[in-house]
Formats: structure tokens, C-alpha cells, sequence
């Protein structure tokens, strides 16, 4: 006989379900919450005011439910890290969270938001618009996660085939300076 599962907490480590008036905790794993209602034999859990079809819940949409970082979160957050060395906007909002104690920063909007024009302000042209682009992808809300996903690994690999171009570029015209200063003697075998 199917059950009422309710979930009533989701954390990025457990879930904890109320199964017709009894308390259960489980991992926060997709397969485990799958699992869980088929030995229920329930096909349906509901979480604040929505019902949810287990069929219809994927990797995705998951995440977003059980609060796992959304799409520009993560990005964010780590791009940030990576140009704090390199950038005094950047240091000085890492060193705000840190001082003020801000965790899952790239969470709140405030400061999200501040972060998403540092980076779109500090990648060179191409790259920089690229970034926003791909920051509006993951913000646009009339679509879903499941809707979202395709467009934002596609302009994720667009942006890293226009950095590794651009880095090519960088190297090839290093090179091409230090060989206008001390011509390069190839061999044949290094030309081709």
C-alpha cells in the first residue's frame, strides 16, 4: 500500500521524511530518495506545498532541491578564487567573506551578483561577454533546470575553445617576440 512521504528538511548531507507520521533520515542521494519510495511503494513525495513523481525527478532537478550549488554558484565562486591573486576587486570581496564570517556566499544575490561583474569586467573581451552570457543562462528562470543544462555545458565548452585559442594565440606571439630578438634556429622536423 503506497505511503504519505513527506520531506520535511533537505540538507546537502541527509534528508529527513516524515513516512505516515514517522521520523526517517536517509542520505542526500537521488538514489537512495528512489530506493526509499519503492520500498514504500509510493511514486510520489511532497515537499513544502508540491507533490513531486519520483520518475520525473533527475540529477538536475534534484540538486536544486536538495540545495545543492545552482548553476552560476559554483562557477562563480570558483572563478573568483581563481583571479584573487590577480585582482584587487576580487581579493577585497574574498577578504569581506572572510572577515564577516559570510558563508554560501555565491548563494546570495547581494553578493553574487558583485562577483558576476567582477569576472564579466576582468576576462578579456570575447571571453568576458562570453561569461555573461553564460551567467544569464544559468539565471534565466522561465526555464527549467532540465532546460538549462544542455545550453550551459555547450557555452561552457565555447568559452574554454575561446580561451585555449586565445592562450595559443598568447604563446605563439611570446614566441614570435623572442624570436624577432634571437632568431630560433628550427629543424626541419620542429617546422613541420
Amino acid at each position: 500500500m503506497p505511503q504519505n512521504i513527506i520531506i520535511q528538511e533537505i540538507s546537502e548531507e541527509k534528508i529527513s521524511l516524515n513516512i505516515n507520521g514517522q521520523v526517517q533520515e536517509i542520505k542526500s542521494q537521488l538514489g537512495e530518495l528512489k530506493e526509499l519510495l519503492k520500498s514504500q511503494e509510493s511514486k510520489t513525495v511532497q515537499y513544502a506545498d508540491k507533490i513531486y513523481n519520483i520518475e520525473h525527478i533527475n540529477e538536475a532537478n534534484f540538486g536544486l532541491l536538495s540545495g545543492k550549488k545552482a548553476f552560476n554558484e559554483s562557477i562563480t565562486e570558483r572563478l573568483i578564487e581563481a583571479i584573487q591573486p590577480h585582482n584587487v576587486f576580487a581579493e577585497k570581496l574574498i577578504n569581506y567573506m572572510q572577515k564577516n564570517n559570510i558563508e554560501n556566499w555565491a548563494s546570495q544575490e547581494k553578493y553574487n551578483g558583485r562577483a558576476k561583474e567582477i569576472l564579466t569586467s576582468s576576462y578579456v573581451g570575447v571571453i568576458g561577454m562570453q561569461l555573461s552570457h553564460l551567467m544569464g543562462i544559468g539565471q534565466n528562470e522561465n526555464k527549467s533546470s532540465e532546460e538549462k543544462i544542455i545550453p550551459y555545458i555547450k557555452k561552457c565548452l565555447y568559452i574554454a575553445k575561446y580561451s585555449l585559442d586565445l592562450l595559443n594565440f598568447t604563446f605563439i606571439s611570446k614566441l614570435w617576440d623572442m624570436h624577432q630578438k634571437n632568431p630560433l634556429k628550427l629543424t626541419d622536423q620542429q617546422r613541420q
